[in-house]
C-alpha cells in the first residue's frame, strides 16, 4: 500500500471519528418541537465541508459518493451523520 494510500484511510478514519463526536452534540429537541436541529451546527458543518473535499479528491465531483452525500447529508441530524458515515465506510 502506498503512502498516500494509507494518508487517505487515516483521513477517512478521523473523519469517522470526527463523525461519532459530531453525534455525541445531540440534544433532545423541547416537548412538541419536531425537526430541528439537533446537533451543534458548527462542528456538524465543519465535518461535513472535510468529508465533501475528501470524497472529491478520492473519487470526484461525478462519482455516486459524492452525489449521494450531497444529496442525503444536509442537515445536522443524528440520522444525516448515519448517511454520511455509511458513505464514508463505503469509499475508505
Amino acid at each position: 500500500m502506498s503512502e498516500s494510500t494509507k494518508k487517505l484511510i487515516e483521513q477517512t478514519d478521523r473523519l469517522l471519528q470526527k463523525a461519532y463526536s459530531v453525534k455525541a452534540t445531540h440534544t433532545p429537541n423541547p416537548p412538541n418541537v419536531i425537526g430541528s436541529i439537533t446537533l451543534d451546527d458548527a462542528l456538524f458543518s465543519e465535518w461535513k465541508n472535510s468529508v465533501e473535499s475528501l470524497i472529491i479528491r478520492v473519487a470526484g465531483k461525478d462519482s455516486s459518493y459524492y452525489k449521494n452525500f450531497e444529496d442525503k447529508v444536509k442537515y445536522a441530524s443524528k440520522s444525516h451523520v448515519d448517511v454520511g458515515i455509511g458513505i464514508l465506510r463505503a469509499l475508505k
